[in-house]
Protein backbone atom coordinates (compact mmCIF):
# COMPACT_ATOMS: atom_id res chain seq x y z
CA UNK A 1 0.00 0.00 0.00
CA UNK A 2 1.11 3.53 -0.77
CA UNK A 3 -0.24 6.31 1.47
CA UNK A 4 -1.64 9.29 -0.47
CA UNK A 5 -3.19 11.36 2.31
CA UNK A 6 -3.47 11.24 6.09
CA UNK A 7 -5.01 13.59 8.61
CA UNK A 8 -5.97 13.50 12.27
CA UNK A 9 -8.36 15.98 13.77
CA UNK A 10 -10.74 16.82 16.55
CA UNK A 11 -14.33 17.84 15.96
CA UNK A 12 -16.27 19.70 18.63
CA UNK A 13 -20.06 19.85 19.07
CA UNK A 14 -20.20 23.14 17.12
CA UNK A 15 -19.23 21.04 14.04
CA UNK A 16 -22.50 19.09 14.26
CA UNK A 17 -24.44 18.90 10.95
CA UNK A 18 -21.41 19.95 8.90
CA UNK A 19 -19.29 18.43 6.14
CA UNK A 20 -15.52 18.31 6.52
CA UNK A 21 -13.83 18.17 3.11
CA UNK A 22 -10.36 16.72 2.62
CA UNK A 23 -9.09 17.32 -0.92
CA UNK A 24 -5.90 16.26 -2.64
CA UNK A 25 -4.61 15.91 -6.20
CA UNK A 26 -3.87 12.63 -7.99
CA UNK A 27 -1.24 13.05 -10.72
CA UNK A 28 -2.14 9.90 -12.68
CA UNK A 29 -5.07 7.51 -12.94
CA UNK A 30 -5.23 4.95 -10.13
CA UNK A 31 -6.64 1.44 -10.35
CA UNK A 32 -7.57 1.44 -6.66
CA UNK A 33 -8.24 3.74 -3.74
CA UNK A 34 -8.69 2.66 -0.10
CA UNK A 35 -10.14 5.02 2.49
CA UNK A 36 -10.04 4.34 6.20
CA UNK A 37 -11.85 6.41 8.84
CA UNK A 38 -11.56 5.74 12.53
CA UNK A 39 -13.23 7.96 15.10
CA UNK A 40 -14.43 8.16 18.68
CA UNK A 41 -18.07 7.08 18.40
CA UNK A 42 -18.70 7.23 22.14
CA UNK A 43 -21.17 9.84 23.18
CA UNK A 44 -23.29 10.49 26.19
CA UNK A 45 -24.15 7.72 28.62
CA UNK A 46 -27.82 6.92 29.02
CA UNK A 47 -28.54 9.06 32.07
CA UNK A 48 -26.57 12.09 30.83
CA UNK A 49 -28.24 11.83 27.40
CA UNK A 50 -31.70 11.68 28.96
CA UNK A 51 -30.94 14.63 31.24
CA UNK A 52 -29.83 16.79 28.31
CA UNK A 53 -32.85 15.87 26.20
CA UNK A 54 -35.23 16.57 29.09
CA UNK A 55 -33.47 19.93 29.68
CA UNK A 56 -34.02 20.80 25.99
CA UNK A 57 -37.69 19.82 26.20
CA UNK A 58 -38.12 21.97 29.32
CA UNK A 59 -36.33 24.91 27.67
CA UNK A 60 -38.73 24.78 24.71
CA UNK A 61 -41.77 24.07 26.88
CA UNK A 62 -43.64 27.19 25.72
CA UNK A 63 -43.83 25.66 22.22
CA UNK A 64 -45.60 22.48 23.41
CA UNK A 65 -48.76 21.54 25.29
CA UNK A 66 -48.40 19.88 28.69
CA UNK A 67 -49.59 16.60 27.15
CA UNK A 68 -46.88 16.81 24.45
CA UNK A 69 -44.19 17.55 27.04
CA UNK A 70 -45.28 14.55 29.14
CA UNK A 71 -45.32 12.28 26.06
CA UNK A 72 -41.85 13.43 24.90
CA UNK A 73 -40.33 12.84 28.34
CA UNK A 74 -41.83 9.35 28.51
CA UNK A 75 -40.65 8.45 25.00
CA UNK A 76 -37.06 9.48 25.78
CA UNK A 77 -36.96 7.02 28.68
CA UNK A 78 -36.81 4.22 26.07
CA UNK A 79 -33.55 5.42 24.58
CA UNK A 80 -30.06 4.32 25.56
CA UNK A 81 -26.82 6.14 24.79
CA UNK A 82 -26.60 8.94 22.22
CA UNK A 83 -23.41 8.57 20.16
CA UNK A 84 -21.30 10.55 17.71
CA UNK A 85 -21.96 9.59 14.07
CA UNK A 86 -19.64 10.37 11.14
CA UNK A 87 -20.01 9.04 7.59
CA UNK A 88 -17.91 9.08 4.42
CA UNK A 89 -18.47 10.03 0.80
CA UNK A 90 -16.10 10.45 -2.13
CA UNK A 91 -15.91 12.69 -5.19
CA UNK A 92 -13.28 12.51 -7.91
CA UNK A 93 -12.64 14.71 -10.93
CA UNK A 94 -15.63 13.10 -12.71
CA UNK A 95 -18.03 13.68 -9.79
CA UNK A 96 -19.73 11.61 -7.09
CA UNK A 97 -18.24 8.14 -6.49
CA UNK A 98 -20.31 6.97 -3.55
CA UNK A 99 -21.22 7.22 0.11
CA UNK A 100 -21.56 4.91 3.07
CA UNK A 101 -23.54 5.25 6.27
CA UNK A 102 -22.20 2.35 8.29
CA UNK A 103 -22.64 3.67 11.84
CA UNK A 104 -19.42 2.07 13.07
CA UNK A 105 -16.35 3.72 14.60
CA UNK A 106 -14.08 2.13 11.98
CA UNK A 107 -14.85 2.21 8.27
CA UNK A 108 -12.75 0.97 5.35
CA UNK A 109 -13.88 1.68 1.79
CA UNK A 110 -12.22 0.31 -1.34
CA UNK A 111 -12.82 1.46 -4.89
CA UNK A 112 -11.10 -0.60 -7.54
CA UNK A 113 -11.22 -0.83 -11.30
CA UNK A 114 -13.55 -3.87 -11.21
CA UNK A 115 -15.15 -3.72 -7.76
CA UNK A 116 -16.09 -1.36 -4.94
CA UNK A 117 -17.39 -1.35 -1.39
CA UNK A 118 -21.15 -1.25 -1.00
CA UNK A 119 -22.47 2.24 -1.77
CA UNK A 120 -19.57 3.17 -4.05
CA UNK A 121 -19.05 2.92 -7.83
CA UNK A 122 -16.30 0.68 -9.22
CA UNK A 123 -13.83 2.05 -11.74
CA UNK A 124 -10.41 3.61 -11.96
CA UNK A 125 -9.84 6.87 -10.11
CA UNK A 126 -9.04 9.50 -12.77
CA UNK A 127 -6.22 12.02 -12.58
CA UNK A 128 -7.27 15.20 -10.81
CA UNK A 129 -8.80 16.39 -7.56
CA UNK A 130 -10.24 13.88 -5.12
CA UNK A 131 -12.35 14.92 -2.15
CA UNK A 132 -13.18 12.72 0.82
CA UNK A 133 -16.10 14.19 2.75
CA UNK A 134 -16.70 13.39 6.39
CA UNK A 135 -20.34 14.19 7.14
CA UNK A 136 -21.02 14.98 10.79
CA UNK A 137 -24.52 13.65 11.46
CA UNK A 138 -24.38 13.69 15.26
CA UNK A 139 -21.72 15.10 17.53
CA UNK A 140 -22.61 15.10 21.19
CA UNK A 141 -19.08 15.55 22.55
CA UNK A 142 -15.55 16.15 21.25
CA UNK A 143 -14.55 13.54 18.69
CA UNK A 144 -11.05 12.61 17.51
CA UNK A 145 -10.78 11.14 14.03
CA UNK A 146 -8.07 9.66 11.80
CA UNK A 147 -8.45 9.52 8.01
CA UNK A 148 -6.05 7.60 5.75
CA UNK A 149 -6.23 7.31 1.95
CA UNK A 150 -4.05 4.73 0.22
CA UNK A 151 -3.59 3.03 -3.13
CA UNK A 152 -2.11 -0.34 -4.11
CA UNK A 153 1.49 -0.43 -5.20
Amino acid sequence: MHKLYEVKGTLMPCCNKSHIRHSFFIEEELESLHIQLEYDRSGLAEEEAKRQVIDCINTDAVAYSQADIKRMKEEWRRFKDINNLLTLSLDDSNGFRGAGHRGTSFERVSICKDSASYGYFAGAIPKGNVTVVISVHALVKDCNYHLIVETDG
